[in-house]
């Protein structure tokens, strides 16, 4: 799937000088770069999608309806719920933790790969080490 980069996006509706007057229709809006630019700017647009999934990105994209303050309740209740299904799993997912000498401990039995098979990883393919 093709996209425009915002920027570029961004660039042509300023030099097309579209305002809050104008609307700009995107035919083949795919994922809805375009409509979205078009937003942030004030310039009333419409957009046409064919593919169904690739519309619903573009609808879910330009829905700035959601309340912030609502969102991030509902991500925190989220959070909340993951963090009490670990411990129920005998998982801690605590930062401060992972500093203490028992952590430490935990972290040195972590299976290891062994070191002749160590060369049969691709450079960067799992960290960028």
């Amino acid at each position: 799937m093709l996209s425009f980069p915002p920027h570029l996006v961004r660039h042509y509706l300023q030099e097309f000088q579209l305002g809050a007057t104008s609307t700009l229709l995107d035919p083949f809006c795919g994922t809805g770069t375009t409509l979205v630019e078009a937003k942030k700017l004030g310039i009333p647009s419409v957009g046409i999608e064919a593919h169904p999934f690739t519309a619903f990105a573009a609808s879910v994209k330009v829905d700035w309806s959601p309340d912030p303050d609502e969102l991030r309740e509902h991500a925190q209740g989220i959070a909340e719920e993951a963090n009490r299904r670990l411990v129920a799993q005998g998982v801690r997912d605590s930062p401060l933790e992972a500093s203490t000498s028992d952590s430490r401990a935990r972290a040195s039995k972590l299976r290891r790969l062994e070191p002749e098979l160590n060369s049969l990883l691709l450079t960067s393919s799992i960290s960028r080490k």
